[in-house]
């Protein structure tokens, strides 16, 4: 968001370059750049790693996870109203391309939220101590969530399902792979959860993955 403006004048005055009147085309493109380049922003915000919106300010990154990092839906969301748009030449289907985009990821946020609270239910109902539930975002579909109770030395996860469908992948020779990553997804009252250790799964090599681990150089 810093550099925004800059980066939208030096692009708008390339694009401007070849135009007449320049200063009217200067506005005029760096007007849609800015706009470009904030809804890149926008757009990063909404998968885990997030972005450096403040960069070079600060290096905090800030995210809502709503988004898997290459989303099927998302994406043909906005390139199928980027063509009906170059063709027609209607605003309107740019403003219901936007509205169509805002409700997915809104829908997104809604089961993500949904995500949360199956995650929590599940670890109470199976006695397992937790401060929080993270939900993160599946390739699959928005209805598959990895969910993850994070701890100082393990934590716990679980791949949820909230449509509690089977897999629609065939079990075949072929695609054998990809029906048991499919079929790693669980309903809500089924949830396999599995404990990670952050210094290893062998007693005898903690101790040193720990020192390692707590080394200032590392």
């Amino acid at each position: 968001l810093v550099l925004l403006p800059l980066w939208a004048l030096l692009i708008g005055a390339c694009a401007a370059a070849a135009t007449a009147p320049r200063m009217q085309a200067l506005v005029a493109a760096a007007i849609a750049s800015a706009v470009g380049i904030a809804s890149h922003i926008a757009a990063d915000l909404l998968t885990v790693y997030g972005t450096m919106v403040f960069y070079p300010l600060s290096l905090a990154r800030v995210q809502l996870g709503t988004t898997y990092l290459v989303d099927p839906v998302l994406a043909g969301i906005a390139l199928g109203t980027l063509v009906l748009a170059l063709r027609s030449r209607r605003r309107w289907i740019s403003c219901l391309g936007i509205g169509a985009l805002s409700t997915y990821v809104a829908l997104q946020g809604l089961l993500q939220a949904r995500a949360i609270e199956v995650g929590a239910a599940s670890l109470r109902a199976g006695g397992i101590a937790f401060e929080r539930v993270i939900a993160l975002p599946q390739p699959f579909s928005a209805f598959s969530w990895k969910l993850i109770a994070p701890g100082l030395e393990r934590h716990h996860q679980a791949y949820l399902d909230l449509l509690g469908l089977q897999p629609i992948v065939p079990d075949t020779a072929l695609l054998r792979p990809l029906h048991r990553m499919a079929a790693a997804y669980r309903p809500a009252g089924s949830l396999d959860w599995q404990a990670k250790h952050l210094f290893g799964e062998r007693p005898e090599a903690a101790e040193t993955a720990r020192s390692l681990w707590e080394d200032p150089r590392f």
